[in-house]
This record gives structure tokens, sequence and C-alpha cells, in this order.
């Protein structure tokens, strides 16, 4: 009974100590002096494409289009939205800034050819939940990386990596 009880005053100490370090909602972080990003987006299992990502306040959305044609008549296509929720963010520097958060991913991607053996098509849908870090140097040039686990129907449960070079304006 002693340790459960030294557990749960060691856990909530923990827990409330965590937001002494914690930036200060009223300071602006680069997120939100620069909200916005544009730039390029992979995912593992779901591949990737062009990207745009927005925060509003501590909640962002991102949106991710990618797909590839071959003149065999192959193809490959994906369709990507991530609803962010934003956990620590934080200015180190003034070249280099910080964020923790989490991410909820849903994806769809078809592949498949249309050549002379017939038309072929194979799509799977994705759902995504994990973590994620973003790093931004120089106010503006944006990299994240996001690890979570990723299941698809027709089932089957992934662990996933994900990554973007971004420009935030």
């Amino acid at each position: 009974m002693r340790s459960k009880t030294f557990l749960a005053i060691a856990l909530h100490a923990a827990f409330a100590a965590t937001g002494l370090w914690a930036q200060g909602a009223d300071e602006p972080t680069v997120f939100s002096r620069y909200p916005s990003a544009l730039g390029a987006y992979v995912c593992y299992p779901i591949t990737g494409g062009l990207t745009y990502q927005h925060w509003f306040g501590r909640a962002g959305l991102q949106a991710t289009i990618g797909g590839i044609a071959q003149t065999s008549g192959s193809f490959d296509y994906n369709v990507q939205g991530a609803f962010q929720y934003m956990l620590y963010g934080e200015d180190f520097a003034d070249w280099f800034s910080g964020g923790l958060y989490t991410n909820v991913l849903l994806g769809h991607r078809g592949s498949g050819t249309t050549g002379s053996d017939g038309p072929y098509y194979d799509p799977v849908e994705y759902l995504g939940l994990g973590v994620g870090i973003e790093m931004v140097f120089l106010r503006h040039l944006s990299t994240s990386v996001e690890f979570m686990y990723v299941g698809s129907y027709p089932l089957a449960l992934e662990f996933g990596f994900g990554g973007s070079l971004k420009y935030r304006f």
C-alpha cells in the first residue's frame, strides 16, 4: 500500500513540475508567429507528397497529397490528413525553436495498373496515432519527425515513421 501511495504522489509531483518549464500561453512562439507551413512529407507505410500545415493555437491540421503514374500504366497515389495537438512548444534561441505534439493520422492509398492484363486496383485505408517533434531553424525552416502506430484496412497494424521538410510562414 505504501508503494502505491508513494507512486501516486511521485506521479502527481512529476506532472505538476512539468508546468514549471513550459512556456506560458501568453508568450508567442514561432508556431504562433508563423502558423502555416508548406513543403514535403513522407510517412511509412502510406508514402508521401506535398503537404500544408497550419496551427490554430495548440491545435494543428496537416494535409498531404502525392502520387505517381508511369507510362506502363501503373499508378500509386495517397491522400492524408492529420490532426495535431501541441503539448509543448518553445523558442530556445532566436534561430532555434521546437515543439512536441500528438498526431492522429487518417490516410488513403490506392495503387494499381491499367495494363494489358486488365485493370487492377488496390485501395488501403489508414489510421495512425503517435507523437511528433518539430524543429524550426532560422524561424522558417521546419523539419519534423513522427513516430506512430498505423492500422490499415485490410487489417494490419504496423509501427510507422513520418518526416517532413517545410517552410514556415
